[in-house]
């Protein structure tokens, strides 16, 4: 089975303190053979690369210098904190959806699951109608509380729920608050 996780952070290197329990759930799905790939947004350029035999691809969103949306802190919260963070959505969602495209080109996966699902979803989306392929969705409770407060949100998510073939949660929490 080859799975393609969507999502917005990942460790840029081995060591690196951002999500390393993801790359742990990695490495536990390697070894039971079930092949895993990254599709993740770059940080200040970073290409796509190798982490301990993981690839992974880095979608460019803005110039290399304000590529910091995401990492270090929960994008979630820089949004609410600024208007600069603001306007970075919108290239991180088109360029994200247009880089999906070209990376399904070539590969085949069986599985897209969307991290983080706003606005995730919609790159996971693309690739799994792209292959045919079954949509799952993991809430982390991020994007519910920019739900609670903008309806375009609640909404963007409520849509691909209903295409997603599963939908989980990191809690029962979370899970109530999804639903």
């Amino acid at each position: 089975m080859r799975v393609c996780f969507v999502v917005s952070t990942f460790p840029r290197f081995t060591g690196d303190p951002e999500v390393p329990w993801l790359l742990e759930t990695v490495r536990r799905l390697r070894a039971k053979g079930i092949e895993v790939e990254i599709f993740a947004s770059s940080y200040e350029g970073m290409e796509p690369h190798l982490l301990e035999g993981i690839p992974v691809h880095r979608f460019r969103y803005f110039f290399r210098r304000w590529e910091y949306l995401t990492h270090n802190e929960g994008a979630t919260n820089k949004v609410q904190r600024s208007s600069l963070y603001k306007l970075l959505t919108l290239p991180y969602i088109l360029l994200g959806a247009l880089s999906m495209l070209r990376f399904c080109r070539g590969r085949k996966f069986d599985v897209f699951q969307a991290h983080w699902p706003f606005p995730h979803a919609l790159f996971a989306w693309i690739g799994a109608r792209r292959h045919g392929a079954r949509l799952a969705l993991r809430f982390y409770g991020a994007e519910l509380v920019l739900a609670e407060k903008l309806p375009f949100v609640r909404s963007f998510i409520r849509a691909f729920m209903k295409r997603a073939d599963t939908v989980d949660a990191i809690s029962t929490y979370t899970a109530s608050r999804a639903r």
